[in-house]
């Protein structure tokens, strides 16, 4: 779930305007200017305009203590873990040293185990086997391990819960959903099952459904992660609720009817099913589920998604997308959608475990965009030793501002187009496969191209130095 946040690059990062609107909100542009009672503003490659009432002032300046994330708030599954059902299971406190030893599961002990029953012993026996296999991040193989422990305990809610959060993680919302509403019907006073519930129904754009799930988890069990959620839901409802629907092959679109003519709602949809196939083949990966798309006027964006107002479009697990002033799928707007798309694609196959400049490096790489721009200023910063290690930027750009941020993306930016350029990228797609697979960024950097951190950031620099440092 994350926003493309749409900052001017090295070469333009010097001259800004800050735009003060009158709801408090702040816009940093490259430049503005002001025409038909519009404010028109230029950030990045990208042209917007609002409405001058709205605008509070504009002065030049360089908004240091601005921060900004490239992840837009999310929903983090592990955080909604399943209570352990050691009482309901009956779980001997030996099984995990008899099945897991060394922390990989003893198939044999395991099945010995299972078959010598009782049932309630054999679904402890495959429960834990599961959460094994969770920590080590093998959820196809945990999932396997819930269904057979279900066959022991076939109306056991924790234990559909689990699936239920297993299958979440997989980015299987129609089976999660389930999953969730039988241990639901089965527990009807667990908030949990109402917890895991909303978030898949929210995955699957069943607002309402959401909000009801939400609401009663909460009535049963307060938990400030949920109400931040339920407290979405009931932002986009309340601006979504006399929006209309349309669907495509891979995409369910809403939109408020006399805000979208119907070519320009059709130009939509085809530019993003152009780019979901475009991306099935450059990343290797299907997108299991129908992708939810909202389009908003400028206001509804920031009024439901309380994104930075510098923010082109937003992917929170739904592609929400300003279109307030245009009216045809120009080439910009095409390069968002599939940035915002990209992310879509690369949140499910690392099972949302991407490093941010992972993250932002390949959606930026497949709008495309490249480094050229940027690149004299890019091999000095390496030349100097002043670039960001990659490895800080894991979990995030929020501890950057200003110039910082945007060397930030552009890093991210040449260490993506590096590794295609030299290794392919079915290897940038194999990086990403493997993090899904619970490797490690450094470990799926070695299995992929032979180098670790620390050696991407060698050849990097040599190769910047090499393509821009005359």
């Amino acid at each position: 779930m994350l926003a493309i946040i749409l900052l001017p690059f090295i070469t333009r990062a010097l001259a800004l305007d800050v735009i003060t609107l009158k709801n408090g909100r702040v816009i940093v542009a490259d430049s503005s200017r002001e025409e038909n009672d519009k404010i028109h503003y230029t950030i990045g490659d990208n042209d917007f305009a609002i409405s001058k009432a709205l605008v509070e002032s504009i002065v030049a300046g360089d908004p240091k203590a601005v921060t900004e994330s490239s992840t837009a708030p999310k929903v983090d599954i592990a955080k909604f873990q399943v209570p352990a059902p050691a009482s309901l299971l009956q779980l001997s406190s030996e099984l995990p040293r008899l099945i897991a030893p060394n922390r990989q599961v003893d198939v044999d002990v395991l099945n010995k185990i299972v078959a010598e029953g009782p049932a309630e012993r054999s679904a402890a026996a495959l429960y834990v086997a599961a959460h094994q296999e969770l920590a080590l991040n093998d959820l196809k193989q945990a999932l396997r391990y819930l269904e057979q422990a279900r066959t022991f305990m076939p109306k056991n809610d924790l234990l559909m819960d689990d699936q239920a959060s297993v299958l979440l993680k997989m980015g299987h919302n129609r089976e999660a959903v389930e999953s969730a509403e039988s241990a639901a019907r089965l527990a009807p006073n667990t908030a949990m099952g109402f917890t895991l519930l909303g978030l898949a129904y929210f995955n699957l754009d069943r607002s309402k459904d959401a909000a009801a799930a939400f609401t009663r988890s909460l009535k049963l069990q307060p938990d400030d992660q949920v109400k931040e959620m339920l407290e979405k839901v009931q932002r986009e409802l309340a601006t979504d609720e006399k929006f209309q629907s349309e669907t495509s092959p891979h995409f369910k679109m809403r939109f408020e009817g006399g805000q979208v003519s119907a070519v320009f709602r059709h130009e939509l949809l085809q530019a993003l099913e152009d780019h979901f196939h475009e991306l099935v083949s450059e990343i290797g990966y299907t997108p299991p589920d129908d992708i939810p798309v909202i389009l908003y006027t400028q206001q509804q964006f920031f009024d439901v998604t309380r994104a930075p107002t510098w923010t082109g479009a937003l992917n929170d697990g739904k592609l929400r997308i300003p279109i307030q002033g245009l009216s045809s799928v120009g080439a910009e707007l095409s390069k968002t959608l599939k940035h915002e798309l990209a992310h879509s694609f690369i949140n499910q196959l690392t099972r949302g475990r991407c490093p941010a400049w992972l993250n932002e490096g390949v959606a930026q790489l497949l709008e495309p965009r490249s480094t050229l721009a940027d690149g004299h200023e890019l091999a000095l910063i390496y030349g100097a030793g002043k670039n960001v290690p990659l490895n800080q930027l894991e979990g995030g750009f929020t501890s950057y501002s200003g110039i910082s941020a945007t060397i930030a993306y552009v890093e991210s930016l040449a260490a993506v187009e590096h590794i295609r350029d030299v290794y392919g990228m079915s290897s940038v797609s194999g990086i990403m496969r493997r993090i899904g697979e619970g490797m490690s960024t450094e470990a799926a950097l070695r299995a992929e191209i032979h180098s670790g951190y620390d050696g991407l950031a060698q050849e990097l620099s040599a190769s910047l130095k090499q393509r821009y440092g005359k």
